[in-house]
């Protein structure tokens, strides 16, 4: 059974990468305007054009890679790893991903 919930989780998890990299597609094109509901947003990438569409290209990038790393580590851990590795392997390359997006945008806005 505990097997069983282990296939489960990581399905489920690799699933939400698909989706992470389906939703990178539009930021990474440069289709997606400044709005309140999709993107990284925030008061530095809402304040301009100039600003919102390289940082949500960087963004988008940066989830897509996330995405694939996130994946290929799921796939590749042993089904007997423990419950925490499996989140460690979605959560951390997300993690890194977003802690990216902020360094460039500092580096985008100048600071």
């Amino acid at each position: 059974m505990e097997i069983y919930d282990s296939e489960r989780r990581r399905a489920r998890l690799i699933a939400s990468c698909i989706v992470f990299a389906l939703i990178s597609i539009p930021l990474i094109l440069r289709v997606v305007p400044p709005n309140g509901v999709y993107g990284f947003r925030n008061s530095t990438t809402l304040s301009s054009k100039a600003i919102w569409y390289p940082a949500n290209a960087f963004a988008g990038w940066a989830l897509l890679v996330a995405a694939a790393v996130s994946a290929t580590l799921l796939v590749l851990l042993p089904l007997t790893a423990k419950r925490w590795m499996v989140w460690a392997c979605f959560l951390v390359p997300v993690f890194v991903a977003l802690g990216a997006c902020w360094e460039y945008l500092a580096q985008l806005h100048g600071h």
